[in-house]
């Protein structure tokens, strides 16, 4: 039990020196303000489809964001980068598509929807409000059942 203790704290110190070699590794922190961030948040991972590629685990995602800083540190626009991108995956990689030919009804459809359904649901509330209203509390004597009539005379008199 006693040597465990000791051939760990070995393990560990004569580790150390590797990791504060300081070799370039695999991880990349970025944060929301980098650049390369804010594009890989545009570019939808061909993988997982849902994702931005910049929040994708998957290897194919994170190649693109390696090519994304590679071509950000080249120089390339924001612009420049997306239209890569465009060119060799075709539109469906950008997650916010452009706002022209039937794309247009992706950003024009769902407020008229919206619109039309708030629209509907006030003129039925309008409605069911008037509908109220126009009824009376009780109902009159005259819509009873002439049965109903009858036995009430014969029980009352």
């Amino acid at each position: 039990m006693t040597l465990r203790l000791p051939l760990f704290l070995i393990v560990m110190l004569s580790s150390a020196p590797l990791a504060a070699t300081g070799q370039p590794t695999d991880v990349v922190i970025e944060t929301p303000a980098d650049e390369t961030y804010q594009i890989g948040l545009l570019l939808r991972c061909p993988v997982c489809q849902g994702m931005p590629i910049a929040e994708s685990p998957a290897e194919m995602a994170q190649a693109m964001m390696t090519r994304i800083r590679e071509m950000h540190r080249e120089g390339k626009s924001r612009e420049e980068i997306l239209a890569y991108f465009v060119d060799r995956y075709g539109e469906w990689v950008v997650l916010e598509p452009k706002a022209e030919g039937l794309n247009w009804l992706v950003w024009v459809l769902p407020p008229l929807v919206l619109l039309g359904c708030l629209l509907g649901l006030l003129r039925f509330i309008r409605r069911e409000r008037a509908e109220a209203e126009a009824l009376p509390d009780e109902a009159p004597a005259e819509i009873e059942n002439e049965y109903l009539k009858t036995i009430r005379q014969d029980v009352l008199h």
